[in-house]
């Protein structure tokens, strides 16, 4: 009994370190910077809650040739942060104050509306 106490701590420790985390492939465990087009703002929804993309699809495929091209172009949703066409699924397409953005999902819509130039600044941020 001494010996299976003995050795629980260091099975357990294993069990976790090779568990790793349970985030998507492609994310990292590094904190966005503020402001940055990758600080998601999911204040009002849960992403749990949404659909994802079962893996064996590919998310732009649901999309227009030129929507795509778009889509890949733009690379992040504004709010959420997420990768476009990554873990969120297929992007979601709307048109605000005139300009077509592409958005993780569908929850981060309202966000983007009730505050445009801010996301639109994100997007308009030249990359780093």
């Amino acid at each position: 009994m001494r010996k299976l106490l003995a050795i629980s701590p260091a099975l357990l420790a294993l069990a976790f370190f090779a568990a790793g985390c349970n985030k998507p492939e492609g994310t990292s465990n590094t904190p966005a910077e503020p402001g940055s087009a990758t600080d998601g703002d999911h204040e009002g929804h849960d992403h749990d809650a949404e659909p994802h993309a079962d893996g064996d699809e590919d998310p732009m495929a649901a999309l227009s040739a030129e929507d795509r091209v778009a889509a890949l172009a733009q690379k992040v949703c504004p709010v959420g942060g997420d990768v476009l066409g990554g873990s969120m699924g297929t992007p979601v397409k709307v048109t605000v104050e005139g300009r077509e953005v592409f958005l993780c999902c569908k929850g981060c819509e309202e966000t983007l509306r009730e505050d445009p130039a801010k996301y639109f600044a994100k997007l308009d941020k030249p990359a780093q």
